[in-house]
This record gives structure tokens, C-alpha cells and sequence, in this order.
């Protein structure tokens, strides 16, 4: 999961970890900007999703969760970068 992963710094960690092969939860609070980001990754060969929601409330970092569990299914690790 990469925070703040449809612009910038954020993308751009989205992109290198699709290129080295990892699922990518792209979230930011845009649901344009995410879903431009997954949806490069996807046409790209790589797995992306696109989440919305704003970390800085704790009731929308519990609804992560489910969208979370298809991508770490996938890999042995779960790999997290927050970018504040």
C-alpha cells in the first residue's frame, strides 16, 4: 500500500514496486488520481488497485482491510510505504 500514491513521490514508488513485481494498493485521497496510477500499472503487466480514503481518520484505515487482503493473498510479504 503506498499513500499518497496517485501524484508525485507516492506514483512513483507505486510504479517501481509494480516493476519489481509486487501488488500495488495505490491510495490517495483523489479517486482520479489512484485510479490513473492503477490503471497504468494494470495495462503495464503490473497488479494495481486504486483505494480512496484519508489516513488521517481512523474509521477509514479499518475499512482498508478488505480491499487489502486480494493484494497480500498474492505475496508472501505485505509491503507498506507511507509517504506523509
Amino acid at each position: 500500500m503506498v499513500t499518497v500514491g496517485g501524484s508525485g513521490m507516492g506514483a512513483a514508488v507505486c510504479h517501481r514496486l509494480a516493476r519489481d513485481g509486487r501488488a500495488v494498493a495505490v491510495l490517495d485521497l483523489q479517486a482520479a488520481a489512484a485510479a490513473t496510477i492503477a490503471i497504468a500499472i494494470n495495462a503495464h503487466g503490473g497488479r494495481a488497485i486504486a483505494i480512496t480514503a484519508d489516513i488521517t481518520q481512523p474509521e477509514q484505515i479499518q475499512l482498508l482491510r478488505p480491499y487489502l487482503l486480494p493484494i497480500h493473498s498474492l505475496h508472501q510479504y505485505q509491503i507498506l510505504y507511507i509517504y506523509l
